[in-house]
């Protein structure tokens, strides 16, 4: 390379670096790279064997039409899928070489695909393999375009080295991000409240059913950032936290239960210590407290629909079955669902039925799942 081709590969790999967590310095890559190449068009693409599937990644100079032609119907024509198995991570099919022109030229892929889209040859280089799914980097030339096989083979090689690091990162970094959108969701499911906090109490994360919490009553509160108890118990949640966060000894777990008798509101609080490794999340690694909620009073409607289509009960026998749940006896059900203790009783009896069960604390074991979901389902 030249002194202009190493300041241009320099700045297409800090392009490759930077693209891990800014997805559009990708395009600026490829451009600086169809700069390098003196082609229009460069392509990230991915293949998936087991699918027998192509996506198109990022792509510089191909219509959209162009894409979406290849991956609905051509891609299966081209004649690199028999070839790119073969050809090791950095190294070139170059169509050319490897099919020829004498089958380019009868090729349904190139007669009636590539030259469409004004594409003559193409050079294709896989960078990453993970099981079926393979990603390469594809350059196609336009018709007429001298063929740059020596340059793609030779000259590229340093960035392809650093496109495939920066390519492993970026899919370790988007796994990580997908599984991190997943916990989020499943957390924001859950009835219970819970959050996470640092020995000074200040909140690393709380889910919605805890924000929720937060907005509905001023006992349990969070000021300034840190998660704060009203009362008598104050002092305890706090020493709570830093004995779960191990501040003065082995990280411990304990309890504490609150009450504010002119709200009618009782709230039993449970901390307990996260281990080290997940404390990766608030900078440097510390222990951190996992505090739970648990609100009687909480409305519990949320399980009924769920109740019905995993056991067949009723709504009655769902709601029932959910004050039972939240230990209510009969004659308390009863009360609360404006119906008699026979009924009640008989309703009982049809939900031990249906659920396999046969007492009440079986009854309770069985269905104390359903105390965890969130109030989506109604």
């Amino acid at each position: 390379m030249g002194q202009h081709d190493d300041a241009l590969a320099n700045q297409i790999i800090t392009q490759f670096y930077e693209g891990i967590l800014t997805p559009s310095a990708w395009s600026n890559a490829l451009c600086l790279l169809c700069q390098m190449i003196g082609s229009e068009h460069v392509a990230l693409t991915t293949l998936n064997r087991q699918t027998n599937t192509v996506i198109v990644n990022e792509s510089i100079g191909l219509t959209e039409a162009c894409r979406d032609e290849f991956k609905a119907h051509y891609f299966s024509y081209d004649p690199a899928l028999d070839w790119v198995d073969k050809i090791a991570l950095g190294s070139w099919y170059i169509d050319h070489q490897h099919v020829g022109t004498w089958a380019m030229q009868r090729s349904v892929f190139y007669q009636d695909f590539m030259h469409k889209f004004d594409l003559g040859s193409i050079n294709v280089s896989p960078v990453l393999r993970n099981g079926a799914i393979t990603s390469f980097l594809v350059i196609q030339y336009g018709i007429g375009q001298p063929f740059h096989r020596q340059y793609a083979t030779a000259n590229l090689a340093p960035l392809l080295v650093h496109l495939q690091r920066a390519l492993c990162l970026r899919l370790h970094c988007e796994t990580m991000t997908q599984k991190a959108d997943l916990a989020f969701a499943m957390l924001a499911q859950l009835r219970s409240p819970m959050l996470i906090a640092d020995e000074t109490g200040h909140v690393v994360f709380a889910n919605q059913a805890a924000e929720a919490l937060f907005r509905r009553q001023t006992m349990l509160h969070v000021t300034a950032g840190c998660i704060a108890l009203c009362g008598s118990n104050k002092l305890r949640l706090v020493n709570l936290i830093r004995a779960a966060c191990g501040v003065d000894g082995p990280c411990i777990a304990g309890g504490v239960q609150a009450s504010k008798m002119a709200d009618n509101l009782q709230l039993q609080i449970l901390v307990t210590p996260l281990p080290v490794q997940h404390a990766q999340l608030s900078g440097p690694a510390r222990p951190l407290a996992l505090v739970l909620v648990h609100d009687p009073d909480l409305p519990f409607s949320s399980g009924t629909e769920l109740l019905r289509q995993i056991y067949g009960l009723t709504i009655s026998e769902a709601r029932i079955a959910l004050l039972i749940l939240h230990g209510a006896n009969p004659s308390q059900a009863a009360a609360q669902s404006g119906v008699s203790v026979a009924t009640v009783r008989s309703q009982l009896r049809s939900v031990f039925q249906k659920t396999g069960t046969t007492r009440q604390a079986e009854l309770m074991r069985l269905l104390s799942a359903i105390l965890t979901l969130g109030s989506k389902q109604h």
